[in-house]
């Protein structure tokens, strides 16, 4: 019977395990990445049940569940530290499968660059896999449907069920679409769908719209696991059964992190680890004698970001990082020499601190348009490649040969190739960053390079400036004296 029941959903489980295997955003130059899997890397976190203090739904206080390690006292969340809320205590360690198996519906909580979107697609690929009970205990036949609620257009006037739906039906070709639609609409009223939407901090509408549909379907009784910064978590009211994401603060973890990522690195051909064991035991005791760089490699991405540049450079002096903002700029940095010198640009024409401020003038206006208000809403903007191109063309810093609209597209176009940049399918080519720490990173570098009259537009809804607040304090570290730009 079940195997009859889930005939007509082959195409689209198959589509969503296969796609759930690759990493979900780009940390490496020039698609590397794409020979690396989810699988390679994976290191299941940590997390913490959060207990609220303060009340922001009417049914009060929640419960929690989360998985393994601890989530030690934080200094006030910045953009990448452990993702604690304010208003919220951390109060035990628990499982993630607990909070899957207990709560219908879950909240993983945690600041940028802490593995949430790892953990969506991890849940999604298990259970796409037919592992949702071995993994979570979950009932039998449970069919994953994730949403990025960052790639969702703003609907308003549509229901959670019909986005996620006709989001999932895109999984597959479009002879399926019609039929895998229908058998996933059978599945939802059945009560066998649980639905992962992940990044509700980047979703363009308004996030009442996702806290009333929550509340629908947590009275349908459609299980649902969602992702979110903790600011946007908390404004938006939603709630939930809330786990945050520890950071990698146990030696004992970060090493088993760094093994992982550098035992899989070493596959590939432009970089060179032959003993992993010994490269991450190396770099474990260098990040002993560093209690800032410690700190700072707690975050996931970053530690992420720190192996590949160690792995690029073993002379690579950890006393020389200051900051999140240096740690970020440098990898960019090195990530422009990286592809510079497999012939994907001219270097000499342009220089590296030119393409990275063509990057940051990009990062500005993208991060602009992604948080500015719409009449009495939150509702984000698109901003085109020709728009950037044209802005850039405009700024005084674009180079003039051959001509500035040619240099800035060019230019662009370079970092289309390294893949931390991309356009949409749409007919305007709608700029998208890969991974919102480095359109946080460009914002910050474009911060200072445009006209004040940007500055000026700048969101007023508390949101929207929280995450001007975040690119702010990025722009202040890289101002500090001893984070001078690293010329080639």
């Amino acid at each position: 019977m079940a195997s009859r029941r889930r005939a007509p959903l082959a195409p689209y489980l198959r589509a969503v395990a296969e796609r759930s295997r690759e990493l979900p955003f780009s940390y490496l130059p020039g698609g590397l990445d794409a020979r690396l899997y989810l699988d390679d890397v994976y290191c299941a976190p940590t997390f913490r049940e959060v207990s609220r203090t303060l009340a922001i739904a009417p049914e009060g206080t929640v419960s929690a569940a989360g998985s393994e390690s601890q989530l030690g006292a934080r200094k006030p969340e910045k953009a990448f530290a452990a993702g604690r809320s304010s208003g919220s205590s951390v109060t035990r360690e628990v499982y993630l499968h607990e909070a899957l198996y207990r709560s219908g519906q879950v909240a993983i909580i945690g600041a940028m660059g802490t593995g949430k979107s790892m953990v969506a697609q991890r849940i999604t690929s298990n259970l796409a896999a037919g592992r949702g009970q071995s993994e979570y205990g979950l009932p039998p036949n449970t069919v994953p449907i994730m949403v990025r609620l960052g790639d969702v257009p703003a609907r308003p006037e549509a229901t959670m069920e019909t986005v996620a739906l006709d989001a999932a039906a895109r999984q597959v070709p479009e002879a399926d679409r019609q039929s895998t639609r229908s058998a996933l609409a059978a599945e939802w009223q059945a009560g066998r769908v649980i639905l992962i939407l992940d990044a509700v901090d980047e979703y363009p509408g308004r996030l009442g719209w996702i806290r009333a549909e929550l509340t629908n379907l947590r009275a349908a009784s459609v299980r649902t696991v969602l992702t979110s910064r903790p600011a946007a978590y908390e404004q938006s009211g939603i709630h939930g059964s809330d786990i945050a994401m520890a950071d990698l603060a146990e030696s004992e973890s970060r090493l088993g992190y760094i093994r992982r990522w550098a035992s899989a690195l070493a596959q590939l051909p432009d970089l060179e680890c032959p003993d992993p064991v010994g490269f991450a035991n190396n770099l474990e005791a260098r990040l002993l004698d560093q209690p800032l760089v410690r700190e700072l490699a707690g975050n996931r991405l970053l530690l992420s970001l720190l192996i590949v540049l160690t792995l690029q450079d073993r002379s690579l002096d950890l006393g020389t990082v200051r900051s999140r903002a240096w740690l970020l700029r440098d990898y960019l940095n090195q990530v422009a020499k990286w592809e510079a010198g497999k012939g994907r640009s001219e270097p000499g024409l342009y220089g590296i601190k030119t393409l990275l401020d063509v990057l940051g003038v990009a990062g500005f206006l993208v991060h602009l348009a992604a948080t500015s208000a719409s009449t009495g809403g939150d509702t984000g903007q698109a901003v085109s490649f020709w728009t950037v191109r044209d802005v850039v063309a405009g700024w005084p810093g674009c180079p003039e040969q051959p001509s500035k609209s040619a240099a800035a597209e060019a230019i662009l176009e370079f970092w289309l190739r390294t893949g931390f940049i991309f356009k949409d399918g749409d007919a305007n080519g709608t700029l998208r960053f890969r991974h919102l720490a480095f359109q946080y990173l460009a914002a910050a570098i474009g911060w200072g390079l445009l006209e004040a009259s940007y500055l000026r537009n700048l969101p007023r809804n508390p949101l929207q400036a929280e995450r001007w607040g975040t690119v702010r304090e990025l722009f202040e570290e890289l101002r500090q004296p001893d984070v001078e730009f690293k010329q080639v």
